[in-house]
């Protein structure tokens, strides 16, 4: 079918084509069945668990009792919990103290290279990270380019405190802390590190909706879908409305410029979080990217998470590290901690389930959403028996609804699964040290069920 709105009358609107890129490709299309992109998405949080309140026990999935992840219930059948992976390259010589080996460990499947004269406990990674290796390799061809190679945000992150994405040895990628920005960087055209572009300073000052600047070309393309199509597309809309609404105060200058409130700050985080998984599903969802990562504060985190609990007086890091009036409180407020973080990660994989992807299945159905924990005891900072959660089944490749406990296998053969997952063919990934076939194997199998 011939689209009867020009596209370069389309791409005149703010944002527009970016906004319905799935609804286009549905018009341009041949009548066959549609194949969806594969997404990658990583959720990364600070510190440990506690494995006894995390484990449901191996099988068949049942989270309705689950002191830290009930609140995934909903979405069990569509999830893997895993356990007995070690990040082992983070234990191997030579040794790191406190949490420098973790998160520069996380994707990049290899120990970090120490820095700076804290080089005892602080590392940057010493190789490319998996975002952004899957986020090359997918690049590189044409049918899986997107306008964005990767989307990387953070909640009061910082990559001075142990970073997680990198392009190579000592290059470790930024986090956009800041959701406004984010949004101006995804529909308004301004640059990914920092202000925005000079001819769209005028844009920013008299900033109106996305929406309303196209809504005549986006009433063009709705009149050419089918009924259910329709549907779909007044339903993303309606979310890239939501989302307009929440960032209303873009643009806007204070009255007067004072020092915030430290606790108003604080408190902040939930919103800031919110506002963030929120564009990550309009992101997806408008398929200007295909690997994301949400990097939730920082290791040796002090969030005080009144939230979770109102009776948590101490920072996430020491309460982690066992600082509390005892050791039935800590495990109250560190229960309490990572069943707010299971939330967080239920709200964003339910956003994903809540939209219709172009072949018909669910945006999550074709996306691989991985929690990630910095370690899996605070108390040890533990590298062994690390806590996974794996959201959808990317298209498939995975058998979801289970927990399965391997057997201390390096965690490269996950993130070498994943690139698979990704059709990104991979058969080493990070210090090939801890790479051999029975261990990626026994992984990759279990996996796929």
């Amino acid at each position: 079918m011939m689209i009867k709105t020009s596209r370069k009358t389309f791409l005149r609107g703010l944002g527009a084509a970016a906004l319905v890129g799935p609804f286009l490709r549905i018009l341009e299309r041949p009548a066959r069945a549609a194949t969806a992109p594969k997404r990658f998405v990583y959720f990364h949080t600070p510190n440990g668990t506690l494995m006894p309140q995390f484990w449901p026990g191996a099988g068949q999935l049942n989270l309705a009792g689950s002191a830290i992840l009930s609140p995934l219930a909903p979405l069990q059948q569509k999830l893997l919990v895993l356990r007995g992976i070690n990040m082992q390259c983070a234990l191997g010589p030579p040794g790191i103290s406190g949490h420098g080996p973790d998160r520069p460990s996380s994707l990049t499947g290899k120990k970090g290279t120490p820095v700076g004269s804290a080089a005892s406990t602080r590392t940057t990674p010493s190789s490319i990270s998996l975002d952004q290796y899957l986020a090359n390799k997918l690049s590189e061809k044409a049918e899986t380019r997107t306008k964005f190679k990767y989307l990387n945000l953070g909640v009061q992150s910082s990559i001075s405190y142990y970073p997680v994405s990198a392009t190579g040895p000592n290059a470790p990628v930024a986090y956009q802390n800041s959701p406004q920005k984010a949004y101006d960087y995804l529909f308004a055209g301004f640059n990914p590190g920092g202000g925005p572009n000079p001819a769209d300073d005028k844009l920013k000052a008299d900033r109106m909706s996305v929406l309303d600047r196209v809504k005549g070309d986006l009433a063009a393309v709705r009149v050419q879908l089918g009924t259910p199509e329709q549907q779909k597309f007044d339903s993303h809309l309606d979310a890239v409305r939501d989302l307009e609404n929440s960032l209303n105060f873009v643009g806007k200058t204070p009255t007067a410029c004072t020092k915030p409130d430290k606790d108003a700050l604080v408190a902040d985080y939930p919103t800031q979080g919110a506002q963030q998984m929120k564009l990550i599903q309009v992101a997806l969802a408008c398929d200007l990217t295909r690997v994301v990562g949400l990097l939730w504060s920082h290791g040796t985190s002090e969030i005080v998470h009144k939230w979770a609990d109102p009776t948590i007086t101490n920072g996430h890091h020491p309460v982690s590290h066992g600082q509390a009036p005892d050791a039935t409180t800590r495990t109250r407020w560190l229960t309490a901690i990572e069943k707010w973080y299971a939330t967080k990660f239920a709200e964003l994989a339910q956003s994903l389930d809540a939209v219709v992807d172009v072949d018909g299945r669910k945006l999550l159905d074709n996306t691989t959403l991985v929690w990630m924990h910095e370690q899996s005891d605070g108390r040890t900072h533990g590298r062994t028996d690390m806590p996974y959660v794996m959201a959808g089944g990317c298209g498939g490749y995975y058998k979801t609804g289970r927990a399965i406990q391997f057997a201390g296998q390096a965690h490269n053969g996950l993130l070498i699964s994943i690139a698979n997952a990704m059709d990104v063919p991979t058969t080493t990934f990070g210090d090939p040290t801890y790479v051999n076939d029975a261990q990626v194997g026994a992984i990759m199998s279990g996996l796929r069920g």
